[in-house]
């Protein structure tokens, strides 16, 4: 009997040490920054612990530790929450190359009431932008005087002003999903040297087009610096014409369409949650045979991470 005992708990010994194995306890947690017992783990500068549910799953949430000493180790919030007793599970071990031992002298007197910063750099991410246009484009005109009518290519330019909302998701640490639905307009005007606008009976060439945009990029993250993050960009734009007004254009031509452009923006983050985003995007119609048009997109505003 009591080798059965003792083989029983051998068995249930082998089960549960995978399960708690490389996992530490949230002793605390204030504002950004938690407290944990490692007393029975070895813990490094840098190492990721995911949080854990009741049924020992990963919820996706993490932290990063950045000190550490004896049993206890500090961590910022990287993702998400933890919240206190909740358990932890390391993702991997990464040395760090930065001093740090003054925070360590400091860990046993931390006051958890004072917040560290911290940014949410890759977390999911909302902006609303204000989009700065300079638009380009160049429409085949003619004058419809038999027997050989007068054709010229028009180039029209103009500025306009938008507004676009934008989600960016995370799929890897160097790549992200951003999704875009706004109001952007297309505005530009030009002289023909013949007559061809509006029917062939004006050279004043004009397009006022307000157009409903929605789209997905791909973003790749190419340097993040605590509160920065610069990233490089392509997408391609569905566009509806939801107002259109035009000299140079038949308005019953101008449906949807769309355009592809590629992008360089930067988000710097002024807290743990909030952060500026900019951009500087080139967008390109697709091409007719009468019209080809482009323009040069300015974006900043405001974002939230969560």
């Amino acid at each position: 009997m009591l080798l059965k005992i003792v083989s029983s708990l051998l068995f249930l010994n082998l089960i549960l040490t995978p399960l708690i194995a490389n996992a530490v306890i949230v002793l605390q947690v204030k504002d950004n920054k938690a407290v944990l017992d490692n007393e029975d783990e070895d813990v490094e500068v840098g190492q990721i612990f995911y949080a854990l549910s009741n049924n020992k799953k990963r919820t996706g949430n993490f932290i990063t530790v950045t000190a550490v000493k004896g049993g206890k180790s500090i961590a910022i919030l990287t993702r998400g929450r933890v919240y206190p007793k909740q358990l932890l599970e390391a993702k991997t071990t990464q040395n760090s190359s930065e001093d740090n031992s003054a925070e360590l002298e400091d860990l046993e007197n931390t006051d958890i009431s004072s917040p560290i910063k911290v940014f949410r750099t890759n977390s999911n991410r909302v902006s609303l932008l204000l989009n700065f246009m300079s638009n380009s484009m160049t429409a085949k005109e003619s004058d419809g005087v038999p027997p050989t009518p007068q054709v010229e290519d028009v180039l029209m330019k103009g500025i306009s002003l938008g507004v676009t909302a934008t989600i960016d998701y995370p799929v890897k640490p160097w790549f992200e999903f951003r999704g875009t639905v706004g109001y952007e307009p297309f505005v530009a005007s030009g002289t023909s040297g013949i007559t061809g606008c509006d029917n062939a009976t004006s050279r004043d060439c004009r397009v006022n087009i307000g157009y409903l945009a929605g789209g997905g990029y791909g973003r790749f993250n190419v340097y993040t610096r605590k509160q920065i993050l610069t990233w490089v960009g392509f997408g391609v734009t569905g566009r509806f014409p939801a107002t259109k007004v035009s000299t140079a254009l038949r308005t019953n031509d101008l449906n949807l369409t769309s355009s592809y452009g590629f992008a360089v923006g930067a988000d710097y983050f002024i807290s743990n949650k909030n952060f500026i985003p900019f951009s500087i995007e080139q967008h390109y119609f697709f091409k007719s045979d009468t019209v080809q048009a482009n323009f040069l997109s300015i974006r900043v505003g405001y974002g939230l991470a969560y």
